[in-house]
């Protein structure tokens, strides 16, 4: 019999030195808790991971709680020992203990009772692992994750992925908000190109073609339409994803929301073209200043210094004649100059809804003695627009000036006739001045009809003025000219508003 106890406590003994090796090797401090005496006992593993001495201070109930344990987990751990002892429940769960340095620590504490057979607590015993680093680095992971987020969210950043064998598409939160879309809503891939433009669709197939096909990486800037209908300007970047094996096993990319961004780039590059073009205008004006009123002032002066030295009451009257006609000519520079300026202000504020045919009428009523002298016929086309909204003065300017250029360029064996008509096209009003004069060499000025003092031919009035402010109207307005001529043929203007 005493053999048999010998062995028995031989055999506990090796367990003990087993259970301790194994704790020691888990890195785990060991606790017990007598529950019918109150008395505990702690290991000095447990004393070591917060940086005591063995024993150095007392391993009682009182010391953990008051000492040890953060004051916000004393009453989640009071209720998780409660709900062990009587109800049986696990104890494990995370807990802060103050380190001996001033600092607390996580540790996951767990604990298991040995129960009478009445299912009363008898002792407890447990152990404490310390996973400070492992909670850090998954505060760390969340606070990443959070920053990512909320930097995603201000930037308007979403992240996409897409595998091509499981057909999978994968989405951050940010994507669902500009795609206008409920958070977590399954999304097909078949579906995303019908929420981009037309344009947009085609770019986005060839890109990812080539991206599969190329391995190359795209950057696009596309136009995308909300679940809500809006339609805005994003930026679709993506890379392929590749194997070990050097297969593309799927994409990867970002899709930031650049709508303020690109309305600001068109507003500015608008912006830097309407400083060219009021650059280019000022340069037209300078030059027109530069080349009429140099030209005459030097012609008069020529005829002042020749008058001075003449003898001859008859070369002074016909010194006097010609300085006569220099001045008139003058005087219509400056007219022109005037009208120049005039162009030059911003005649858009003042559109209104005019009726065709009451400006065609103005016209005839404008230019009567014109009209007939030359025996110009201002024929009245298909008005399939009877109205057109626009300038009032630019349509009458526009109107008179070109009517002007056909009389002024009319064809010797032909009676001049100028049909002006209105059609629609593209839902925009078009007006359409015909006539039958000399017409236009258009290979000598197609790159710019109306450039700065142009003049279309060597016909003695010909001055470029009034192409100039042609020109200079239709850029003030934002329409569009075009214009279709043949030598000798006659020409025609299309103005589209």
């Amino acid at each position: 019999m005493e053999t048999t106890n010998i062995h028995t406590l031989g055999l506990l003994e090796n367990a003990s030195e087993t259970l301790s090796l194994l704790l020691e090797g888990s890195n785990a401090g060991v606790w017990k808790w007598d529950v019918l005496t109150g008395q505990e006992w702690w290991s000095k593993r447990l004393y070591e991971m917060l940086g005591y001495e063995d024993q150095e201070i007392e391993a009682s109930n009182e010391n953990f709680l008051t000492i040890l344990l953060h004051p916000d987990d004393q009453s989640i751990t009071s209720q998780a020992l409660n709900n062990h002892i009587h109800h049986h429940q696990p104890y494990k769960h995370p807990v802060r203990l103050k380190h001996k340095d001033g600092g607390y620590r996580w540790f996951e504490t767990t604990g298991q009772a040995q129960f009478n057979p009445a299912g009363e607590p008898v002792y407890m015993v447990g152990t404490v692992i310390n996973i400070d680093q492992q909670v850090q680095s998954l505060e760390e992971l969340e606070r990443s994750k959070q920053l990512l987020e909320e930097t995603q969210t201000l930037a308007r950043v979403g992240g996409w992925e897409y595998y091509l064998d499981r057909h999978e598409l994968f989405w951050t939160s940010t994507m669902y908000d500009i795609f206008g879309l409920p958070q977590g809503q399954p999304v097909q891939v078949e579906d995303i190109a019908g929420y981009f433009t037309e344009a947009s669709q085609q770019t986005i197939q060839e890109q990812l073609v080539n991206a599969i096909a190329e391995e190359a990486p795209f950057d696009l800037e596309l136009q995308l339409i909300t679940a809500q209908k809006n339609k805005i300007w994003v930026r679709l970047t993506g890379k392929p994803i590749s194997t070990t094996g050097g297969k593309v096993a799927g994409l990867r990319g970002v899709l930031q929301d650049i709508h303020t961004q690109k309305l600001r780039e068109i507003q500015f590059t608008d912006s830097l073209h309407t400083i060219t073009r009021q650059n280019n205008r000022l340069l037209d004006f300078a030059f027109i200043v530069s080349h009429n009123l140099r030209s005459h002032a030097g012609n008069l002066e020529m005829m002042l210094e020749v008058m001075k030295i003449s003898n001859s009451e008859d070369e002074r009257n016909r010194i006097l004649s010609f300085i006569e006609h220099i001045s008139a000519e003058l005087n219509q520079t400056i007219g022109q100059l005037n009208e120049v300026i005039y162009v030059q202000q911003d005649i858009t504020q003042d559109k209104q809804s005019l009726d065709v045919a009451d400006y065609i009428q103005l016209t005839r009523e404008a230019l009567q003695d014109d009209l007939q002298s030359h025996q110009v016929q201002i024929v009245e086309g298909q008005l399939e627009c009877n109205t057109i909204v626009t300038n009032p003065a630019f349509l009458q300017s526009i109107l008179l000036s070109l009517v002007l250029n056909a009389i002024k360029y009319r064809h010797p064996d032909r009676t001049p006739t100028v049909r002006i008509s209105t059609s629609l096209e593209d839902n925009r009003p078009v007006l359409t001045v015909t006539d039958n004069g000399v017409g236009i060499d258009q290979s000598k000025f197609e790159t710019d009809l109306f450039s700065r003092y142009e003049t279309i031919h060597a016909h003695p009035a010909a001055r470029g003025i009034s192409q100039y402010l042609t020109r200079g109207q239709v850029e003030a307005l934002g329409v569009s000219i075009d214009v279709q001529a043949v030598s000798a043929s006659g020409s025609t203007y299309k103005i589209t508003f």
